[in-house]
């Protein structure tokens, strides 16, 4: 497995977590070895984090641009 690919998987868990209720603001946001040997620091796991749901919603704002219009009424 490549780094970028365990990074990859590590944020994706972590995204997991982090949906299923965990806080950003406390010691709820995941951290253990993997993840400190992956990211380094909890500052560089929350940019991955932000830049998962970035890409997320441009994809699907991009997704909603490429649609049909909806008639209204």
């Amino acid at each position: 497995m490549t780094t970028v690919t365990h990074r990859r998987s590590t944020v994706l868990a972590v995204v997991r977590a982090v949906e299923e209720g965990a806080r950003l603001d406390g010691p709820d946001l995941p951290w253990d070895a993997e993840l400190a040997a992956a990211y380094g620091g909890r500052d560089a796991l929350l940019v991955a984090l932000h830049d998962h749901w970035s890409r997320q919603l441009l994809a699907r704002i991009d997704a909603l641009q490429k649609a049909p219009a909806q008639p209204l009424g």
